[in-house]
């Protein structure tokens, strides 16, 4: 049996395309140069940087009015279902209808 870096060589080639292929999908590069590693701490406290002020952002519908939201509020107490709905319409028609004549 031999041996390569002290491990019993069958062990060593059965471990060895699991540990390239983990790194090949999570890619687990290790960066060489200086350059590589500065670039990769700016890139990252760039990244942090949007998070923490992407959360201090509010949501959209409180930083904007939306026009002829005030004239529709409805109480949310309830669930409208077609039923609802279709009386509303027949209520609506009817007041059209009497307007019209």
């Amino acid at each position: 049996m031999g041996y390569l870096f002290g491990v019993p060589s069958s062990l060593a080639f059965s471990v060895l395309p699991v540990v390239i292929t983990l790194c090949c999908v999570f890619n687990c590069r290790v960066p060489r140069t200086r350059k590589e590693i500065e670039a990769r701490y700016l890139q990252r406290k760039a990244a942090k940087m949007y998070t923490d002020k992407l959360e201090t952002v509010p949501p959209l519908n409180e930083l904007t009015e939306i026009p002829g939201e005030g004239k529709k509020k409805k109480k949310k107490d309830s669930v409208d279902t077609v039923a609802i709905k279709v009386e509303e319409d027949e209520k609506n028609e009817a007041k059209k209808k009497k307007e019209g004549k």
